[in-house]
């Protein structure tokens, strides 16, 4: 339902454009979707019926997290991770960056920003 709600704030955008503000799908996932679905990428917002969106709307949910689902898994990832005591975890616990980069003469920018 959020993707009907999203699609409607958006006047005569391409459709492909529109869905890109979804949070959780990118441009190859949205080229797909429309791909399956059998709708053109370029067509506009306002030429858009209400099974088109029911359909992309259902595809969507059934085939991908987005919004808050997926913010939700990412936070208890995190957390699980704090808890288990990982190397990321720790990481993440101190508001250093996460994938091994140099914070001797880099990351100053990290560790500004997460603090």
């Amino acid at each position: 339902m959020y993707i009907n709600n999203n699609i409607l704030n958006y006047k005569n955008k391409k459709l492909i454009l529109v869905l890109k503000k979804v949070y959780g799908l990118n441009k190859q996932q949205n080229k797909y979707i429309l791909k399956n679905l059998g709708i053109h990428p370029e067509i506009n917002t306002n030429n858009i019926s209400k099974e088109i969106l029911k359909s992309i709307d259902e595809f969507v949910t059934k085939n991908y997290l987005i919004n808050n689902d997926l913010k939700f898994k990412t936070t208890n990832n995190i957390k699980s991770k704090h808890l288990l005591n990982t190397y990321k975890g720790y990481r993440h616990k101190n508001k250093l960056p996460i994938h091994g980069q140099n914070t001797h003469s880099n990351g100053k920018t990290a560790k500004k920003l997460n603090s």
